[in-house]
């Protein structure tokens, strides 16, 4: 099976964030990416289960204050 890439531009579009926003993940080292020159390449199946880390982490988040509001 090949390992499907993305540019910078496709990954963020794909994951519906801003460029910028992408690229500052991946220079922090959130997210598994490649730097060749001055562009930045995702894998298509990492940046999937990044993602999908993300969405969970946020609604446990979103869980955790409703119950700090719910409690106060």
């Amino acid at each position: 099976m090949s390992r499907e890439i993305l540019s910078l531009k496709q990954a963020a579009e794909h994951v519906h964030l801003d460029v910028n926003e992408l690229r500052h993940y991946a220079q922090r080292g959130e997210i598994e990416a490649s730097k060749r020159g001055d562009d930045w390449f995702f894998e298509h199946r990492a940046l999937d289960e990044w993602a999908q880390r993300e969405l969970l982490a946020a609604d446990r988040k979103g869980l955790d204050e409703q119950h700090r509001a719910m409690m106060d």
